[in-house]
């Protein structure tokens, strides 16, 4: 009897530890993406809670698009182009201080993205309700940056970012 009780009272007693990891870990994640959300203006000149960052894995890389959340909105559609046209220079130039300064420099895949010795091709796009880039390397390695790159973004984005 005394050993089950033993028995329950650790099973508590662990269950509790794990409870508050698992809480403490959603309220780190959710302090992060709201800091990520208020820092967007430092580098986007668009409104965040006005858009919507899309991000779609390939096999040769990526999609990133931003859209505007109402059609109509000309002003977030004109800031997002002018944004991600300048983005798509300094990105294929291997800069990416705007993420980095956005999501730190230790943000994954941007060790590897600011190489230069990375191989890898930005296309900017228009979209009707804002713009893309897509992504391509033939580089395994870059490909896998980017795609870790995309999933920090997605993680940091929280309820502004949406995986395709």
């Amino acid at each position: 009897m005394k050993k089950t009780h033993t028995v329950v009272v650790i099973i508590m007693v662990l269950s509790l530890g794990v409870f508050y990891y698992v809480k403490t870990q959603k309220s780190d994640v959710a302090q992060r993406q709201q800091t990520i959300h208020e820092r967007g203006m430092m580098v986007m000149p668009f409104d965040v809670s006005k858009t919507t960052h899309y991000f779609e894995r390939t096999a040769s890389g990526g999609i990133q698009q931003v859209r505007a959340k109402d059609v109509k909105d000309g002003e977030q559609i004109s800031l997002i182009r002018s944004h991600l046209k300048s983005e798509a220079q300094l990105f294929s130039a291997g800069n990416f201080r705007d993420p980095m300064t956005l999501h730190g420099s230790d943000m994954p895949g941007l060790d590897v993205l600011s190489d230069p010795s990375a191989k890898f091709n930005v296309e900017y796009g228009e979209l009707p309700d804002g713009a893309q880039l897509t992504f391509t390397s033939q580089d395994q390695k870059v490909i896998g940056a980017f795609k870790n790159w995309f999933a920090a973004q997605l993680m940091d984005h929280g309820a502004d970012a949406v995986a395709r």
